[in-house]
C-alpha cells in the first residue's frame, strides 16, 4: 500500500468503464470552479453522497477535463480498511507531484513546541502546492475523505484557505454517512463551511434509461427504467449491476429500493455474489483474501498469502478483471483494485469470523516479511492486521506494531492518529484477559521503553473525539487490571489524556499531564526497584 502509486507528472483517480451520464448541473458547477481557480481564485469543492454514487467518477471527469486545459493534476485516497499511514492521501498528491513528504515534515529540535511544528508542516505543503501551481495550475483530489486520518482533515483545512489567491483547486469526497461517524465529525462541518459543497443524487428515470441504452446499445423501455429506478435508487454503482443481469433476471419485477440509510439492497448483493460465483474456485478464494488485505492490493502479498501458483494467480486475477470485479493499476502493473468498497465488503462479509481472523494473521505476517527491511512506511498496516488477529495471533506483536506505528504517527506529527494507535495498543491489553486465546504477552529478552514522548504528542492533539477524555479513569483501572499485579498502581496513576483546548492552556495541559505521566513511572515507596509503567509495558 505504501509504495509508490502515482506518476511524477500526473495522477488521476482510475477510468471506470461505465457510460458517463446526467450530471450537468454539477459538471457546470465544477467547470466553473475551474475556471475561477485560472484566475487565480483557489479553493475547495466538496462532493458527498452514498457509496456507487458516483463521486470518483466526477471527480475523474474534472481531471480529464483539466488535464485537457493543460493543468497539472495530483491525486490521493485515503485508506477505508484502517493501517495506512498518517497523512496517506496528502503522501500521495505530494508525491505525483515530484515532491517528498517526509522532507517537508522534517522536524526541528525538540525544544519547538509541537503545534509551531505542525504549522510549519501544514505551511510547507501549502508552498508546495502553491509553488507548484505557478507554471501550470494545479487540481487535487482526494478521494474517500471519511476514511481520513483526523491529521489529514486538518491539514486540508489549513490548506484550503493558504490557496485561496493561488491557482490550485483541491477537490475532495466522502460519503455523508461515514462522515457523522468519523472520530472527528466536528472537521467536516469546519470543511463543509469554508468549501463549496454538492450533494450527489441518484439518477432521474431519464438518465436511467440513457445509461441502459449507454450499456447495452439499445433502448430501455419506460416501465423496466422506472423499476430499475426504483430498485436502485438511481445509484450507478447499483444501476450497473442489475443491469448486467437484467436479461436474465426477475428483479424488474418485484425488489425493494435503496433504504434512506444509504444500505446495499440484498438485491444487489446477490447480484455481486452471482458475478463472483461465475468465476473459477480458486479465483473467488484469490478474491476473498484480497478483500481482507484491502480495496486495494499488491501481487506480492496474495502471492505470498494464496495457495496456487505465480501463473494461475495472475490468470485467476485477469479472469477477475475481465468479469469487471477488479481493476488493474495501468501505471503500476500487479497491483490491483476492487470496482468498489461495496464488491470487496460483500466478499469480506461473507467470510466466517474464523476465517478473517486467520487471513489477518497470515497478511500480516506477510506483510512483516515483504516489508523487513523497510518497515517504517508500513508500521500502520502490519499493526492493523495483526491487531484484528490478536485473538487467534500474537498480542505482543500486535501491541508492539501498535505502539511503533504511534511513534512513527507522532514524529509525522500526526498526534490524532498517534493517540489511536497507542489506545488500540492499551485495548489489547485490556481485553487479553477477557476472552482473548492468541499467544500471551511475554516478556521481551531486552525490554524496550514507550516513549513517553509519543504519548506526550497524544496528550497534545487531544483524543478528540467531541472533545471528551479517551481514558477515563474507569478506562484505566480496566488497562490495571489487565497487567499483572506488580504493575497495576503504577498503570492507575497515568493520567487520563486531556483534550487540546488550544494555545498556551492546551500546552499547560499536556505539559501537566507529561510530569503526571513521568511520576507514575517513579517506584512507589518501599518497592525497591523502578516497577515497569504502563508505556514500559507496551512494548514488552
Amino acid at each position: 500500500m505504501s509504495e509508490k502509486l502515482a506518476s511524477t507528472e500526473v495522477s488521476s483517480p482510475r477510468t471506470p468503464g461505465r457510460p458517463f451520464v446526467g450530471r450537468v448541473t454539477e459538471l457546470e458547477e465544477l467547470r466553473a470552479a475551474l475556471d475561477l481557480t485560472a484566475a487565480r481564485r483557489g479553493f475547495l469543492f466538496l462532493l458527498s453522497g452514498e457509496p456507487g454514487i458516483g463521486k470518483t467518477r466526477l471527480m475523474h471527469e474534472l481531471a480529464r477535463e483539466a488535464g485537457e486545459r493543460g493543468w497539472r493534476v495530483a491525486a490521493g485516497r485515503c485508506w477505508e480498511e484502517g493501517g495506512a499511514p498518517a497523512y496517506w492521501p496528502w503522501i500521495q498528491a505530494v508525491r505525483a507531484l515530484g515532491g517528498d513528504f517526509e522532507r517537508l515534515a522534517a522536524r526541528p529540535g525538540e525544544s519547538v513546541d509541537p503545534q509551531t511544528v505542525r504549522f510549519r508542516l501544514f505551511n510547507a505543503v501549502a508552498e508546495f502546492l502553491v509553488d507548484t501551481a505557478q507554471a501550470r495550475p494545479l487540481v487535487v483530489v482526494l478521494d474517500d475523505l471519511h476514511a481520513a486520518d483526523a491529521a489529514s482533515l486538518v491539514m486540508l483545512r489549513f490548506v484550503s484557505e493558504a490557496v485561496a489567491d493561488a491557482p490550485v483547486l483541491v477537490v475532495g469526497s466522502y460519503r455523508e454517512r461515514e462522515a457523522r461517524l468519523h472520530e472527528r465529525p466536528e472537521s467536516f462541518a469546519e470543511l463543509v463551511r469554508v468549501a463549496t459543497r454538492v450533494s450527489l443524487q441518484g439518477l432521474s428515470v431519464d438518465e436511467v434509461e440513457a445509461y441502459f441504452a449507454g450499456v447495452t446499445g439499445g433502448d430501455a423501455p419506460r416501465s423496466p427504467a422506472a423499476r430499475l429506478h426504483v430498485l436502485t435508487g438511481g445509484n450507478p454503482f447499483f444501476l450497473g449491476e442489475v443491469v448486467r443481469l437484467v436479461a436474465h433476471d426477475t428483479l424488474l419485477d418485484g425488489g425493494a429500493a435503496l433504504d434512506p440509510m444509504g444500505r446495499v439492497p440484498e438485491e444487489v448483493r446477490t447480484l455481486l455474489r452471482r458475478r463472483i460465483a461465475d468465476l473459477p474456485q480458486d479465483a473467488v478464494e484469490a478474491l476473498r483474501v484480497a478483500a481482507v488485505v484491502g480495496r486495494e492490493f499488491n501481487f506480492r502479498v496474495l502471492e505470498r498469502t494464496c495457495r496456487v501458483s505465480v501463473a494461475r494467480l495472475l490468470d485467476v486475477l485477469a479472469e477477475a478483471c475481465d468479469a469487471g470485479v477488479i481493476t488493474e493499476d495501468p501505471a503500476f502493473p500487479r497491483r490491483y483494485a476492487f470496482v468498489h468498497e461495496l464488491v470487496r465488503e460483500t466478499l469480506y462479509d461473507d467470510l466466517a469470523a474464523a476465517q478473517r481472523l486467520e487471513l489477518h494473521r497470515m497478511i500480516g505476517a506477510v506483510l512483516e516479511e515483504l516489508y523487513r527491511n523497510d518497515l517504517d512506511p508500513h508500521l500502520s498496516e502490519i499493526a492493523h492486521h495483526l491487531a484484528l488477529a490478536a485473538p487467534v495471533g500474537d498480542v505482543s506483536a500486535a501491541v508492539g506494531y501498535l505502539v511503533r506505528a504511534g511513534d512513527r504517527a507522532a514524529s509525522l506529527l500526526a498526534y490524532e492518529e498517534a493517540g489511536v494507535h497507542y489506545e488500540r495498543a492499551l485495548g489489547l491489553l485490556g481485553r487479553r484477559r477477557g476472552g482473548f486465546h492468541g499467544t500471551p504477552l511475554r516478556a521481551s529478552p531486552a525490554p524496550r521503553r514507550c516513549p513517553l514522548a509519543g504519548r506526550r504528542h497524544a496528550r497534545r492533539a487531544g483524543r478528540l473525539r467531541g472533545g471528551h477524555r479517551a481514558r477515563s479513569p474507569p478506562g484505566r483501572r480496566r488497562d490495571a487490571r489487565a497487567c499483572s499485579p506488580r504493575l497495576r498502581d503504577r498503570a492507575r496513576r497515568l493520567p487520563a489524556v486531556r483534550p487540546l483546548r488550544g494555545g498556551r492552556d492546551g500546552d499547560r495541559a499536556a505539559r501537566g499531564g507529561a510530569r503526571r505521566a513521568s511520576r507514575a513511572r517513579q517506584p512507589a515507596p518501599g518497592a525497591g526497584a523502578r516497577t515497569p509503567g504502563r508505556g514500559d509495558v507496551l512494548l514488552q
